[in-house]
């Protein structure tokens, strides 16, 4: 990557980070960002989420050029309410459109976020009636990172909140 960094598109996809990503913005910018729970973009994109790990994807690739549209309407606005309102419209039609259906794995990901969860990988494996080998390669098409790299992730996270 230059040291300059990446040009980044009007709406960008990222995935999870194990590395500094630079993302290069002009002087005027409002960025707005949505977090999804582990393999929720999955289940929205239905693309594996490898694809976007330490890099941004132009949304419009996958998306629509309803983006453009989308991003017409938050420049026009002022009120923070009104842009939440903007995207959360955007999503929703998003999700009629149909998403992945939920699977197990799915709720397994989100229990993984615990950074206190003392299970072993054949055991969250287990709770998403899966095989060891099947739910790495499941996770890492969902999550984008393999499940031990997750898990290291969010214990890191932990490690660097503020104590209360």
């Amino acid at each position: 990557m230059n040291p300059e960094g990446l040009t980044a598109p009007i709406a960008n996809i990222t995935g999870p980070k194990n590395r500094p990503v630079g993302l290069k913005f002009g002087n005027d910018y409002l960025m707005i960002k949505v977090a999804f729970l582990p393999t929720g973009l999955y289940r929205l994109l239905k693309i594996s989420m490898n694809k976007t790990v330490n890099i941004g994807l132009n949304a419009i690739d996958f998306l629509s050029n309803e983006i453009e549209v989308i991003n017409a309407k938050l420049i026009q606005t002022s009120s923070y309410d009104e842009m939440i309102e903007i995207v959360s419209g955007f999503l929703d039609k998003q999700m009629e459109k149909g998403i992945a259906q939920e699977e197990p794995i799915d709720q397994v990901a989100i229990n993984m976020l615990d950074p206190f969860a003392k299970n072993t990988l054949p055991e969250w494996a287990s709770m998403a009636c899966l095989s060891l080998r099947q739910f790495e390669r499941s996770f890492t098409t969902r999550v984008g990172i393999s499940p031990k790299m997750y898990i290291r992730i969010v214990r890191f996270e932990q490690c660097n909140e503020d104590p209360e």
